[in-house]
């Protein structure tokens, strides 16, 4: 099985995948946002793609791998300083395969996606597949790297973010000062 997928973003109606030696034109056709969650309920592997404010889906195959694919351009996210789960709302969900099937809200609407972020300009995702991604080319909340300007944190994140870290761990701890309580402890016994 081939593992070098190339792919080349023609216009807002075809996408072109080379993999292996077969090449595909995929055509996209328009769709409403509100019918993105029934594309991705269906369990058949798709991508969605977001420009000009408007929604394209096709259907991909499940082995290809869109993962560093320069498909629309450079993926902001990796040059943003907000790129951190406290200061922006896409980096911190996650993704539906991780969430369970028994929790009481449906996985598909808290999880991670394209249509969810009114500040996602341009991007695409892929669902159903082997290796799915959420790739956003272009986003109103970026804020270079470059930039010279400092980012502050909101005390209360900073310790809602260190209680559920620290919850992964001790899934009794319910606030920032049982984390501290249980630090020391561990400490303690690391030079006893």
């Amino acid at each position: 099985m081939p593992t070098n997928l190339k792919s080349s973003f023609i216009s807002k109606t075809e996408i072109l995948v080379c993999y292996g030696k077969k090449k595909y034109k995929l055509h996209l056709h328009e769709i409403k946002k509100e019918e993105i969650m029934e594309y991705r309920k269906s369990g058949k592997p798709g991508m969605v793609v977001l420009v000009d404010k408007k929604f394209f889906y096709t259907p991909v195959k499940k082995e290809w791998k869109f993962v560093s694919q320069k498909l629309m351009g450079e993926h902001v996210c990796a040059m943003c300083r907000k790129v951190s789960p406290l200061l922006c709302e896409k980096v911190a969900d996650l993704s539906v395969e991780f969430h369970s099937k028994k929790e009481e809200e449906d996985p598909y609407t808290i999880a991670k996606r394209l249509e969810k972020y009114d500040f996602v300009l341009e991007g695409y995702e892929t669902f159903n597949t082997d290796f799915n991604v959420l790739v956003i080319t272009k986003c109103k909340n970026v804020n270079d790297l470059k930039s010279k300007e400092k980012q502050e944190i909101p005390a209360e994140k900073v310790s809602a973010s260190k209680v559920a870290l620290a919850q992964y761990v001790w899934p009794d701890i319910d606030t920032e000062e049982d984390v501290q309580k249980r630090l020391r402890k561990n400490l303690y016994k690391i030079y006893d």
